[in-house]
This record gives structure tokens, sequence and C-alpha cells, in this order.
């Protein structure tokens, strides 16, 4: 395992153990009322390791429902073959255009600590590409670090 495989696995714990949840509620109910919110496609947008999703699908079943871990590198995925069938890592650049095959393709869109990335101070292109990829009425998180207060929480959690 690399340095930053490590640093990844470790940055997920910590983050995990200081939240009330790893996915907000509004996208969990999908899961516990399949007939009319069902989800199907969880993307996690710079996923690293993909420690996220791979730990959301094995939390939150049907087996049936995608999760597709996207990054510009593929270096830190895990091996081909070493996660359930219902797991898929991809390359993508969030600054480059979203392929037609992924936009309005998922159910949950997912970024983590990605504020660091963002250029000139403007989210806006990042955000732009990442709701294309979001279907109607889907539900978009981005996980960041309160420096100021040195609290984690997702956007609109107080």
């Amino acid at each position: 395992m690399t340095q930053a495989s490590i640093r990844l696995f470790s940055q997920h714990f910590l983050w995990k153990d200081q939240l009330v949840f790893n996915l907000h509620p509004r996208a969990t109910d999908g899961w516990c009322n399949p007939e009319d919110k069902a989800i199907r496609m969880v993307a996690d947008v710079c996923c690293g390791s993909g420690i996220w999703f791979i730990e959301e699908a094995r939390l939150h079943p049907p087996a049936t429902t995608r999760f597709c871990g996207f990054d510009i590198s593929p270096s830190q995925f895990p091996p081909s073959g070493s996660v359930p069938a219902n797991i898929s890592f991809h390359t993508l650049d969030v600054y480059a255009p979203i392929p037609d095959s992924l936009q309005s393709a998922f159910d949950v869109v997912h970024v983590r600590l990605l504020i660091g990335l963002v250029r000139n101070g403007d989210p806006r292109p990042v955000l732009m590409h990442l709701m294309q990829m979001l279907k109607p009425g889907g539900v978009f998180q981005w996980d960041e670090l309160d420096i100021a207060s040195l609290f984690m929480y997702p956007p609109g959690i107080p």
C-alpha cells in the first residue's frame, strides 16, 4: 500500500468518525423505499482508492445498485477483481467535458475534500460538470472541511 493510499484510508475513517452519516439521509432513503426512489447508480468523483463508495456498497444494499468511482489517475484504484461486481473504477478529469454516457446517469454524485482542486477560487466549472452527471431529482453531496472551526460537515449541515 502506498503512502497516498494510507493517507486516503486514514482520512476516510477520521471523516467517518466525525459525521453522524456517511451519505446524507436524503440519499439513503432510496435504499429504504425502492419502489419510488430506487438508487441505481452512485458516482464518487475524485475517489482515490474508492474506500468511501466501497464501504457504502457494503452498508447499503441492494447489490443491484452500481457504484462508479472516478479519478484523474487510476494509480490508487484497487486491483481489478478485488471488489464486488457492482463496483467499477474509471478515469475522469473534472475540468474536461463530461462524456455523454455519464450525463444524467447518476442518482447520487458524491465528492469529498475537492476544494483543493478548485482553480482560481472558482468552483463553478467543477460544479457544472458534476451536476451534468446527476439525474434530475438526484442527490449531490460535497463534503469539505471547515478550516476555520476545524469541524467536518457536508454543506448545508450547520
